[in-house]
């Protein structure tokens, strides 16, 4: 059968309508948008601090197993600290050649900066430039921190944790000597 309008269509459906669905349209969207955030993301400038976060929890445990360590030896161990590694000793003592007792120290471990960082040493309103690591050991009374067995040091200190390239300062490791130190921001 024909009409004026052309011949007639007896199926149930409607004709389709030329084009896309809705949800084909949805689909090319996400897919274009996931792209482009991966391209901005891709494109972003480095953020040094996020790049660096990881090292803090790192070096807070190297600190707070030195003070465990101190405790449960029941020996006085030390911390020295040089611009790009902490080094943790034992103190021990041995007899000179005239059979006098004289401190000495025994490395035990050491932990060690990414070359983007620099340490910092304030002790009491001093703050220390540290000096790179070298093989030679400080002797017992240069070391910066005296640990004791019941988990104290010997005085207040502030590490300063700085940027190597323009020694802008980023985070503070803070101790009273008798509380367990804790981070605070350089701005703080």
């Amino acid at each position: 059968m024909t009409t004026a309008r052309g011949p007639l269509n007896l199926s149930r459906h409607a004709p389709r309508a030329r084009g896309f669905t809705l949800l084909e349209l949805l689909t090319v969207l996400v897919i274009i948008s996931v792209a482009i955030s991966l391209v901005a993301l891709s494109m972003a400038p480095p953020n040094r601090e996020r790049d660096h976060e990881r090292y803090l929890p790192r070096l807070h445990s190297f600190v707070l197993e030195a003070y465990t360590d101190a405790r449960l030896q029941r020996q006085d161990l030390g911390l020295h600290w040089f611009s790009d590694r902490i080094q943790l000793y034992q103190l021990g003592t041995e007899l000179d050649d005239q059979g006098d007792p004289q401190t000495v120290l025994d490395p035990l471990r050491h932990w060690i900066l990414p070359d983007s960082l620099e340490f910092r040493l304030g002790l009491g309103n001093d703050t220390r430039l540290l000096p790179l690591w070298t093989e030679q050991h400080p002797e017992p009374a240069e070391l910066h921190l005296l640990i004791r067995p019941d988990g104290t040091g010997d005085h207040p200190w502030r590490l300063e944790l700085a940027w190597a390239d323009d020694g802008e300062p980023w985070q503070y490791l803070v101790s009273d000597g008798f509380n367990r130190p804790q981070w605070r921001l350089a701005h703080e």
